[in-house]
């Protein structure tokens, strides 16, 4: 049999056969359908790149604490979270003191880690020389596209949104403040054998690495900074120290004495820039440092 030419327009929800009423309904539901996905098709594109938009500003940016004295973590934390409740805090912690404070907190609520929207804990860190390995390897483990690193000793006063204004795309890689409380002489003096380690300018002071703004694009020179480090603690054990170097300077030779060395090696590639003292203010050092005192 001939089927009318207004068979044509079943895809619209216009049928003029004689089929009953329940298949004329379904047609023309399935028809005004097809026309709603055809009208709203330019717009899934826009929608799923503003979901991906969103998924990507969860780790675009935010503050990284490093440590395993997850309790003070916390309590620095929460002062975060007063200052800056518009960016996540990322922990890093090693991996048995996440099992414990995960734990803790299931016990005690209290003790809730829900101020960290990520709890990251590595394995095979050792503590020997102190949380200094520790916080160098946490630093790339940041979830974050662009991070504020602090120390858990250390208090925002105010907005620190400036900072990341100043590093990722097209802006720096890098960013610390200098250390007030730097020694004054040669550290290429204590050692016995000067050729251990290259010869840095004495215009080249060390930087702090309580507070540091840093991008991905810095997670080679973390890696470098990380050998660096190593090789110190290696020739340290190995008794190629001077035998006059005090505690204090065996302190002084760990992580910023190894980031003094990476930065000035890698500072032809680097993008790196020093912060002024107000982003890392300890105030009391500072004096005494300018009076000869430290």
């Amino acid at each position: 049999e001939r089927r009318p030419c207004t068979e044509l327009m079943v895809p619209l929800g216009i049928r003029f056969s004689r089929a009953s009423t329940s298949k004329r309904a379904t047609a023309a539901f399935r028809g005004w359908a097809l026309v709603a996905a055809l009208l709203l098709l330019p717009y899934a594109s826009l929608l799923a790149e503003a979901r991906n938009t969103r998924e990507a500003q969860v780790g675009e940016a935010g503050f990284l604490l490093v440590t395993s004295l997850v309790q003070e973590a916390v309590r620095t934390a929460v002062v975060l979270q007063r200052v800056h409740p518009d960016l996540p805090i990322a922990l890093v912690t090693t991996a048995s003191q996440k099992a414990k404070s995960s734990a803790g907190a299931a016990r005690d609520k209290s003790r809730d880690l829900h101020v960290f929207q990520q709890v990251i804990g590595l394995d095979n860190v050792e503590q020997t020389w102190g949380s200094r390995l520790l916080k160098i390897r946490g630093m790339r483990a940041t979830p974050f596209n662009r991070t504020i690193y602090l120390d858990t000793d250390i208090f925002p006063c105010s907005s620190l949104s400036p900072l990341l204004g100043m590093v990722g795309a097209h802006a720096y890689d890098f960013m610390a403040v200098h250390e007030p409380n730097r020694e004054l002489e040669d550290p290429q003096r204590s050692w016995k054998d000067s050729s251990v380690f290259p010869d840095v300018s004495p215009i080249f002071p060390q930087v702090n690495s309580g507070v540091v703004v840093y991008s991905r694009r810095a997670y080679p020179f973390l890696k470098l900074w990380e050998e660096l480090y190593l090789k110190v603690l290696q020739e340290i054990d190995k008794g190629h120290l001077h035998g006059d170097v005090t505690p204090k300077k065996r302190r002084y030779l760990r992580d910023q004495y190894s980031l003094r060395l990476a930065l000035f090696q890698a500072s032809n590639s680097l993008h790196f820039y020093v912060l002024p003292p107000e982003w890392n203010c300890r105030l009391e050092k500072l004096i005494r440092w300018v009076l000869g005192q430290s």
